[in-house]
């Protein structure tokens, strides 16, 4: 079940860190 958390947690961290990178272009 952890690594299961964890798997889901860096997933989400990757994509909000993906859309911050794009909607992040037009803020920059």
């Amino acid at each position: 079940m952890e690594q299961a958390i964890q798997v889901i947690a860096e997933t989400r961290k990757a994509s909000a860190t993906l859309l911050q990178r794009k909607l992040g272009v037009g803020f920059a």
